[in-house]
């Protein structure tokens, strides 16, 4: 959360540019609220598509190391 001040100018727009939350719902907000095209803002969902890739990597690359599933009978 920003400041109202804070999230004018470049630096403003780069910090929510960034964050993949307010990245998605500044898209969302322009599509269902400001009735704009869906490919008007399409570069608001390069972080949301970053931090996804990112954390699907994690889940199948790094987590697996740390969950053991051994195989047996219940019981």
């Amino acid at each position: 959360m920003l400041p109202g001040g804070a999230k004018q100018g470049w630096a403003g727009e780069l910090l929510q540019r960034v964050n993949p939350i307010t990245a998605a719902e500044h898209y969302m907000r322009n599509i269902v609220i400001n009735q704009y095209d869906w490919t008007k803002e399409l570069d608001w969902l390069i972080s949301p598509l970053i931090a996804g890739i990112g954390f699907t990597l994690i889940a199948v690359l790094v987590v697996p190391r740390f969950i053991g599933l051994r195989g047996g009978s219940p019981g």
